[in-house]
C-alpha cells in the first residue's frame, strides 16, 4: 500500500470524504458505484478497537495450549480391589507411559470418577495432556465427560480390541 493510500484510511473519517479512485484501484477496478456500496454495507457496524499499549497474553485462548504437553501415549485402564484403601477407595484409575514408563495412580470409590482422575492427571498435578490415550472400550471411558475432556485438550484416542487384555501396556503393570 503506497502511504498516499496509507494516509487516506487513517486521516479520513467520513466516507464522502474519500478518494474513490483510490480506494477503488485498491478493489481491482470494480465499477464506483459497487465500490461505494460494498464499503456501505461491509463498514457499517465496524468499530475501532485498539487497545494501545499492546500487552502480553500470559494465557491462551485455547485450552489445548495452556497446559504442558506429554510427548508420548499413555494407556489406561481402571482397577479394582476386594478391600478398601485407606481412605476408601475401592478402584484405581491407572495412567502408564508407553514409552518412558511412568506410572500414575488414582484413586477412587466410584468407577464413575475416571474422567474428574483425566482432569487431574492433565492440570491438576502438572503432568501435563498426553499425545494419545490407548485405553479399553469400557462405559466409564466412553462417557460424555471423558470424551469432552479429551476434546477440550485435544488428545487423540486409540482402543484395544475387547477381551485382549495383552494389547494394553496398563494391564502389564499390575
Amino acid at each position: 500500500m503506497s502511504q498516499r493510500n496509507a494516509n487516506i484510511i487513517v486521516k479520513q473519517t467520513s466516507r464522502d470524504t474519500w478518494d474513490w479512485v483510490s480506494v477503488r484501484r485498491n478493489w481491482a477496478w470494480f465499477p464506483m458505484e459497487m465500490v461505494q456500496k460494498m464499503v456501505e454495507i461491509t463498514t457499517q457496524l465496524a468499530k475501532s478497537d485498539v487497545r494501545l499499549p499492546l500487552r502480553r497474553h500470559f494465557k491462551l485462548r485455547f485450552p489445548q495450549a495452556n497446559v504442558n504437553r506429554l510427548r508420548e501415549t499413555f494407556s489406561t485402564d481402571t482397577f479394582f480391589s476386594s478391600k478398601p484403601g485407606l481412605r476408601g477407595e475401592t478402584s484405581c484409575q491407572l495412567f502408564v507411559g508407553n514409552t518412558y514408563h511412568l506410572i500414575v495412580p488414582y484413586g477412587m470409590t466410584r468407577e464413575s470418577e475416571g474422567p474428574t482422575k483425566l482432569q487431574d492427571f492433565i492440570k491438576d498435578y502438572g503432568y501435563g495432556a498426553p499425545d494419545c490415550i490407548l485405553r479399553d472400550n469400557s462405559k466409564m471411558q466412553n462417557l460424555e465427560r471423558w470424551l469432552e475432556i479429551k476434546r477440550k485438550y485435544g488428545i487423540l484416542q486409540a482402543a484395544s480390541e475387547p477381551h485382549n487384555q495383552h494389547q494394553n501396556p496398563a494391564e502389564r503393570q499390575i
